[in-house]
């Protein structure tokens, strides 16, 4: 039962048959509005559930991808260093511990990006929208960056000196880093990858 169907005559009318098949015809009616309204419902809440296991099947598929190259890097350039520490130049030495870190760092930033999305998906994260230098934000996000770019030509425009922004920074940084990140992946090395901002007069 969704509720109940009540009447109260006015002046003069009669409660007879015709009345009581107008009243049944209008209780049917209506039943019959709700049970679409339910069975729609019920095919929204479905084709969601549907769209929302590819979406989790597709994303394990390449969460286990990118996993697995960073690691395959590591554990290479260790197991390099391990086996032919003595007879390699110290070049060489740096090198793969350099690619150790690098690989490193990129599976450190997926698991955060993963965190990160479980934290919105679920509402448990919170913002905490600050003043901060513009500038700054950039530097910090170009510092971790650089050994990811080391094949590529990072180029960031930031906005002018002294200018301030309102915005979560941990999260803004996120959010930069994982465009530059993007950019390193997707395009051949040698590439020029650029990222601008401007200041948008009010």
């Amino acid at each position: 039962e969704v509720g109940v169907l009540g009447v109260r005559p006015y002046g003069k009318t009669k409660l007879d048959a015709w009345f009581g098949q107008l009243l049944t015809a209008i209780a049917d009616q209506t039943a019959a509005i709700l049970q679409h309204i339910g069975l729609e419902r019920s095919m929204e809440e479905t084709r969601l559930r549907e769209e929302r296991e590819k979406l989790r099947a597709m994303l394990l598929s390449s969460v286990s991808h990118d996993f697995k190259t960073p690691l395959a890097g590591i554990v290479g350039a260790l197991s390099v260093y391990r086996s032919l520490g003595k007879k390699l130049s110290q070049q060489k030495r740096d090198e793969l511990i350099e690619t150790a870190i690098d690989e490193a760092q990129r599976l450190d930033n997926f698991i955060t990006n993963i965190l990160d999305m479980t934290r919105l998906e679920s509402g448990n994260i919170r913002f905490r929208k600050e003043w901060h230098d513009a500038e700054s934000m950039f530097e910090n996000v170009i510092r971790r960056m650089q050994p990811r770019c080391k094949q590529h030509h990072l180029a960031v425009y930031p906005c002018p000196p002294g200018i301030e922004v309102c915005l979560d920074m941990l999260m803004t940084e996120h959010v930069i880093q994982n465009i530059i990140d993007n950019g390193c992946k997707y395009t051949q090395p040698g590439t020029r990858i650029e990222i601008r901002s401007q200041v948008d007069p009010a």
